[in-house]
Order: structure tokens, then C-alpha cells, then sequence
């Protein structure tokens, strides 16, 4: 019966435990998957380095040395058991992690009053992963929903730790003293870490992306996400979809032309509404320059002929009424100009129309008049 040894440490409370050894889900996978997994490994790597020891007729303690690692005839063997203990010391890094931004979620919660929003901070060198530069700067509400916050976009997705090893964080954005209803100056900005030391906390990755130079950005993201990203063709958001998967270039690519088809098409239906606009408002200022000459036509006969006190007077009147209407016109045509629904347009430059045909109408009765009484 093997000996129990008395746990001389910290007891972890129960949450604590369950979220290590059942609740951390990390890449979508659940730590007893990922210990399945590692003696299924185990297994197979044991009985390949124990048909390589056969095969080369080595000695059971250099089979021995295939396990622990070592030196065997003058060459340096890892060992399968130190290929687990760094697996598992990644384990329980992402673990530790994990368990640490959950009890930041917890408290940022219980303190709502002064915490608005949760940020994620990932760390600015040239070990960060695509998913993580992805998700630098993207902020939630401090809501148990996490809805993002404009102009992020990505979904919370459970919050760091987003793959093993990941060394992103949660911090809180707390709210302004305006906000809190507190009379006082706003606290100055302050500063966050990066591999060049101490930068403005508002520093993004795509700042600190661009900050470097073209071989440092190949180096980071690849050289052909780099060139999309260079490009503007892609946002570092865009480099994982809504699960926080990355994305491969072939996926990047189909998502640049989508958007570019869609720019086209946008664009055409665009063009074919200014024709239309250009069309409608135009047959609006024909009609009007038709009305307008209608009326000064009118004007100048009235001006020249010599009719009776009663014809003039209500020859002015239709003019002035057709003046008055040809305003309306050009007001309405006016405010089709300026709109870029087509829908929009073509009711003002149909209510551009009626004032027109009022104005014709006006100068026509205008002119008969006139002409009744030069023939009396």
C-alpha cells in the first residue's frame, strides 16, 4: 500500500478545484480530454522508442535512457517522460491563468458600480498568437451577457486564456468620475508593457504592428496575412472568426473578395440610383427653364402692349402666380438635389412637376388674356 504523504499547502476551495480539474475550457477542450490524450501519446511514443531500442540492440538501460532521456553512443536523447512534463507544465500554466481571469470576472462583477466594461490586454512582443493579437483591445459590457462594445466586434467566448500558454489578460475599464457622479479631475493615462518597454495603455497591436518594420510583421502574422493586413484589405480582428478560431489565407482571401464583390455591387446600385436622380432632377429643369421662358414671354407682352386697365391687371396676377408656383418648383428640386434615396427623389421632382404644369397653366392664361385684348 504506498504511503500518503500530508498536503503541506494552501487547501484550494472547491470552486477553485472544479475550475482546474473539470471547468476550464481551453481551445473548445476540457483538461481530462487533454490528460486522455496525453497517455494515449505517451503510450504510442513508449512502444516507438522501445522498437527503436530492439532494433538498434541497445542495452535495457539505454531503452531505459529512451524514456528518461540522456546520452546514448555520444548522442542526446529528450526522453517521452520530459515531453509530458512540459506538457504538463503548460497545463497547468493555462490552467492557473484560467482560474486567475475567472476570479477577475467574478470581482469585476461584484463591483459594477465602478467597473463598466472588460478589456483584454495581450501582450505586444513576437511570441503573441494570431488569436490573441485578434483579441488585444477588444472590450465587454461587465454584463453576465459580455455583449462587445462598439467598436469591438469579436465575442467574449469565455475570455482569456484562449490556447495553451496564452499570457493575455482581463483588466477592468472602470467608469469616469463624471460617470460616478464625483466632481474631480480624470485620472491621467497611464502606461502598459510591451517588448520596448512601457507604452500608452491606449497603444493597440495594429499601432505596435505598425510601429515595426516589414520582416517584423511577416514574421508575426505571415507573410501573406501581413500583406492583406498592409493592404487594409483586413482588420487583426478579422484574422479569427466569431469562435476565436484563425483563420488560413485561403479563408482571409474568400472574405477580401466577398467584401469586394459586395463594394461592386454596392457601388453599381449606387451609380444606377445617382442615373436616376441625375435623369429626374434633370427633366425638372428643363420643364422649369420651359416654364420660366413661358412667363418672361408673358411679362414682356404685358410690358409692350397697350391693353385695358382690367386685362393688365389680371394678366399680372396669372404671372405672379406662376412665378410664385416656379418657386415651389425649384425649392423642390432643390431638396431632390440633396437626397439620395430615389424613392425620395422622385417625389419631390414629381411635386416639382405639378408646380411646373400650375406655372404653365398660369402664364398660358396670362398670354390669353393679352391676346384678348390686343384683338378688341
Amino acid at each position: 500500500m504506498a504511503k500518503q504523504i500530508a498536503f503541506q499547502g494552501k487547501e484550494l476551495d472547491a470552486n477553485t478545484r472544479n475550475a482546474i480539474a473539470a471547468n476550464v475550457l481551453v481551445e473548445g477542450a476540457r483538461p481530462l480530454s487533454w490528460w486522455r490524450k496525453q497517455s494515449n501519446d505517451l503510450q504510442g511514443k513508449f512502444m516507438r522508442e522501445m522498437r527503436t531500442s530492439l532494433e538498434n540492440g541497445e542495452s535495457a538501460a539505454q531503452a531505459a535512457t529512451r524514456i528518461t532521456g540522456g546520452t546514448i553512443k555520444g548522442v542526446q536523447v529528450p526522453g517521452i517522460m520530459n515531453t509530458s512534463k512540459r506538457n504538463a507544465n503548460t497545463l497547468a500554466r493555462t490552467a492557473l491563468n484560467k482560474v486567475t481571469n475567472e476570479a477577475r470576472i467574478a470581482s469585476f462583477e461584484a463591483n459594477s458600480d465602478m467597473v463598466k466594461a472588460l478589456k483584454q490586454i495581450s501582450t505586444l512582443d513576437n511570441r503573441t498568437s494570431e488569436i490573441c493579437i485578434a483579441y488585444d483591445g477588444q472590450v465587454w459590457e461587465n454584463t453576465p451577457e459580455k455583449k462587445p462594445v462598439s467598436p469591438s466586434t469579436l465575442p467574449f467566448n469565455g475570455g482569456p486564456p484562449r490556447h495553451f500558454n496564452c499570457r493575455s489578460t482581463l483588466v477592468p475599464v472602470l467608469k469616469s468620475w463624471e460617470e460616478l457622479g464625483i466632481p474631480a479631475k480624470e485620472l491621467e493615462p497611464s502606461t502598459r508593457a510591451s517588448m520596448d518597454g512601457q507604452v500608452p495603455e491606449d497603444t493597440t497591436f495594429d499601432d505596435f504592428l505598425k510601429s515595426k518594420g516589414t520582416e517584423f510583421q511577416n514574421k508575426i502574422l505571415g507573410p501573406a496575412k501581413a500583406r492583406l493586413w498592409r493592404s487594409g484589405k483586413i482588420t487583426l480582428q478579422q484574422l479569427v472568426d466569431f469562435r476565436g478560431n484563425p483563420l488560413s489565407v485561403e479563408q482571409l482571401e474568400k472574405i477580401v473578395a466577398a467584401k469586394a464583390s459586395k463594394a461592386r455591387a454596392a457601388a453599381s446600385v449606387a451609380k444606377t440610383a445617382a442615373d436616376k436622380k441625375a435623369a429626374a432632377v434633370g427633366a425638372a429643369q428643363n420643364s422649369m427653364r420651359t416654364a420660366k421662358q413661358s412667363v418672361a414671354t408673358a411679362k414682356r407682352t404685358l410690358e409692350t402692349g397697350q391693353q385695358s386697365r382690367a386685362a393688365s391687371k389680371a394678366a399680372r396676377l396669372s404671372i405672379e402666380s406662376a412665378e410664385t408656383t416656379l418657386e415651389e418648383a425649384g425649392a423642390a428640386v432643390n431638396r431632390a438635389k440633396n437626397l439620395t434615396d430615389i424613392k425620395a427623389v422622385r417625389a419631390e421632382t414629381a411635386a416639382a412637376r405639378q408646380f411646373i404644369r400650375a406655372a404653365e397653366l398660369a402664364a398660358a392664361a396670362a398670354a390669353g388674356v393679352l391676346l384678348a385684348a390686343e384683338d378688341e
